[in-house]
């Protein structure tokens, strides 16, 4: 039991850093060279710095006059524009809501831990100096992920996710599609050396009245079950991450959440 709990949250903690970084590859491939000069006296190559926002004066000029000879950009498929303000969702008791994703959650008992206020602040590497709701939506606005919510089943490993991922801050970020994204995550589990993921076709789920696209992934010797569903609102991608125990695990969980009221 000791061993599937750690798994577990080895998985859980694989799930913030994944989520996080995901859309980093499509959006830097244009400025980040796996053979960009090392620093003087050095030999090896200077990696990209997963954590900093892309610099939006390098790949495509993206506000060079359009050719009037040329085909019309094809419309993106969702419109960021309707999409509702970014705000932190609320705990009352062992219920979280969020208005941002559209979704409230309710835990079945005492033994989920909660991210505390302080600890989403410190992976977000903030302070929690903000005095009122205008000044945090300030300080979230500018940052790449927003972490919402995490909890986790002390007695099982069992836990759930809620991040945003602000593509807005990234050069090209207008145009990366939900697809665009789940395809990454695929890319991204299979490539990790630390757990042997098998991860199966992205297909679209309704959660809470929403259409996202689930990225399911196991670890089939241990039993591991981690489900990513992602749907871009506005700006922002919205990531929702189940990770669980058994055939049925995900399912379970899902079954916490009903539509925010």
């Amino acid at each position: 039991m000791r061993k599937t709990l750690a798994l577990l949250l080895l998985a859980s903690l694989l799930a913030v850093s994944l989520c996080g970084c995901a859309a980093l590859p499509l959006l830097m491939r244009e400025e980040a060279s796996p053979t960009a000069a090392a620093p003087e006296g050095t030999d090896a190559p200077v990696e990209p710095d997963p954590t900093a926002v892309p610099n939006r004066t390098a790949g495509p000029d993206l506000t060079e006059e359009p050719d009037p000879t040329a085909e019309p950009a094809p419309e993106p498929t969702e419109t960021p524009a309707q999409a509702a303000e970014l705000a932190h969702g609320t705990w009352e008791g062992l219920t979280f809501t969020s208005e941002f994703a559209g979704l409230s959650l309710t835990l079945p008992s005492d033994a989920w831990t909660i991210a505390t206020d302080e600890e989403l602040a410190e992976l977000m590497d903030i302070g929690t100096e903000a005095t009122d709701l205008d000044e945090m939506q300030q300080v979230l606005a500018k940052l790449l992920v927003v972490q919402d919510m995490m909890a986790q089943n002390s007695e099982t490993g069992e836990s759930i996710l809620l991040q945003y991922e602000n593509l807005g801050l990234q050069a090209g970020g207008e145009t990366v599609t939900t697809e665009d994204y789940a395809d990454l995550l695929v890319d991204t589990l299979l490539a990790t050396d630390a757990l042997p993921y098998t991860v199966d076709e992205p297909r679209e789920r309704t959660i809470c009245g929403r259409a996202y696209i689930e990225v399911p992934a196991r670890v089939e010797e241990y039993g591991l079950s981690q489900s990513y569903f992602v749907r871009r609102e506005g700006d922002y991608m919205v990531e929702l991450v189940l990770t669980a125990f058994g055939d049925t695990g995900i399912d379970a969980l899902l079954a916490l959440f009903a539509e925010a009221a």
